[in-house]
């Protein structure tokens, strides 16, 4: 098998596969995470696998979960939860995710339809679902088999102190990372992101450096830009946490407002950010870790007009 091998939240994950396109779509969303392959075994396997049968979950067995995983569009279902933690995610009906974390290995399988068509002749052509949504749902539930677990939000950092902001779609995460990016804060990620401990236990923010998606000039649509690349804005790959803002926009105000954040607030807002329980593989791990995170200073911000925005706002916010 071919691989891809990336370097994410100090953790190293080899994508396998015989087919390119699934390599191409690892070297796409990866692109600022790929590293050499030295021929050691990494710390994490996922292989892709073809099959010729559409995956559907058994009448007598239960879902127990549906939903999507942090910045995934489509639902998936969970279902087949084990005492050892293997669980199976059925992405939908072409991709199924049988997740082994004991044995540090998880297998994509995949259906790939094979149709015939007649022009005159036989031919035979296969039709290959994308697996977008299942790279990022595998990655989540491998670096939280290490403690490191994403959150929907964006994050900047400065002098190795990262401002950790969530909100709910449309509150200007992308808009607020790409401008502090470019006023000099190293770029960390603007849709999905991942917090853990390092070996010193400090609390940490790790990056997810994908493309950012941001509106175009006539604000119609959201395209997607690796900002790394078009707008040369400096990068890093993990952070100590300094503080965490709630965003909510108010985009008819011409300042941006913070003020201090109750701890309840926070823990609560980690949660709804992060993946469902049942997709992390230490669950007492994952909400003390957030338990944590909610004692740092916090703080509510609703995002003004960009064009008034003070970046000094957030090195300061008690200002």
């Amino acid at each position: 098998m071919k691989r891809n091998r990336i370097l994410i939240a100090d953790v190293t994950i080899d994508f396998c596969s015989e087919v390119d396109i699934d390599l191409q779509a690892i070297s796409s969303v990866y692109r600022h995470h790929l590293i050499e392959d030295d021929g050691k075994p990494a710390m994490y396997k996922v292989d892709f696998l073809d099959s010729d049968k559409k995956f559907q979950v058994p009448d007598d067995m239960k879902i127990e979960w549906e939903g999507g995983a942090v910045c995934t569009i489509n639902p998936a279902r969970v279902y087949g939860s084990r005492k050892d933690g293997s669980i199976n995610v059925l992405v939908s009906d072409e991709v199924l995710v049988e997740h082994r974390p004991s044995e540090r290995h998880t297998i994509c399988r995949i259906y790939v339809e094979h149709k015939k068509k007649l022009f005159g002749f036989t031919r035979k052509s296969s039709v290959r679902p994308m697996t977008f949504d299942a790279i990022y749902i595998i990655t989540q539930m491998v670096l939280s088999v290490f403690g490191k677990y994403a959150l929907h939000g964006c994050c900047v950092s400065k002098n190795n102190a990262a401002s950790l902001f969530l909100g709910s779609s449309g509150v200007g995460k992308s808009t607020l990372s790409t401008m502090l990016a470019e006023r000099g804060y190293d770029f960390m990620g603007d849709d999905v992101v991942y917090v853990g401990k390092d070996e010193n236990d400090q609390y940490m923010v790790y990056s997810s450096l994908n493309d950012v998606k941001l509106y175009n000039k006539l604000h119609t649509k959201k395209n997607q830009i690796d900002i790394i690349k078009t707008k040369k804005v400096n990068y890093c790959y993990k952070s100590k946490i300094k503080a965490i803002f709630l965003m909510s926009g108010d985009f008819y105000n011409k300042q941006t407002q913070i003020i201090r954040c109750d701890t309840d607030n926070l823990y609560a807002t980690l949660i709804r950010a992060s993946n469902n329980a049942l997709m992390q593989y230490d669950k007492n791990n994952w909400l003390q870790l957030y338990y944590e995170l909610s004692q740092l200073p916090s703080y509510v911000m609703v995002f003004g007009n960009k064009k008034y925005f003070d970046p000094s706002i957030i090195e300061n916010p008690n200002a």
